[in-house]
């Protein structure tokens, strides 16, 4: 549109091969100008896939005599909520490992009722997980 008023066709013939390179230009100014505007907008604003990755957590869970703790229930939450993220029991080993969490800060807590019907429990960690690493923890039932 803005070609045919910049050149003012005169004649059929004119208008059409306006039209003709008009429309193939068309891609290209507007790439041009996606360009000039991405370049323009601030980091903070970038989609938040661009700018961040996963990150990987290793839990092991050992008893209070330094064995493997199976069967645990390990919990891992992100604070406002006090929903887990993730709510799952250890492995003969004593471990979890969750792969594709976000990055950010978590807690994870482990507890386990022992043949006598005591409660384990080991004291909350506070876990920062980082873009594109894997962070392990071992918790510590008393």
């Amino acid at each position: 549109m803005v070609a045919y008023f910049a050149f003012e066709p005169k004649g059929v013939t004119t208008a059409a091969v306006t039209g003709f390179f008009a429309g193939f230009a068309t891609e290209s100014v507007l790439l041009l100008l996606r360009g000039m505007f991405n370049g323009l907008r601030p980091e903070s604003t970038k989609p938040a896939a661009a700018v961040s990755g996963i990150s990987h957590l290793h839990v092991s869970v050992t008893l209070p005599g330094g064995g493997a703790a199976a069967r645990a229930a390990v919990e891992i939450r992100r604070l406002p909520s006090d929903t887990p993220v993730v709510s799952q029991a250890s492995d003969a080993n004593g471990e979890i490992s969750l792969m594709n969490l976000a990055p950010g800060t978590v807690w994870v807590k482990a507890s386990l009722t022992d043949g006598t019907g005591n409660l384990l429990t080991a004291p909350t960690q506070k876990i920062l997980l980082k873009s594109g690493e894997t962070e392990a923890v071992v918790l510590a039932l008393v």
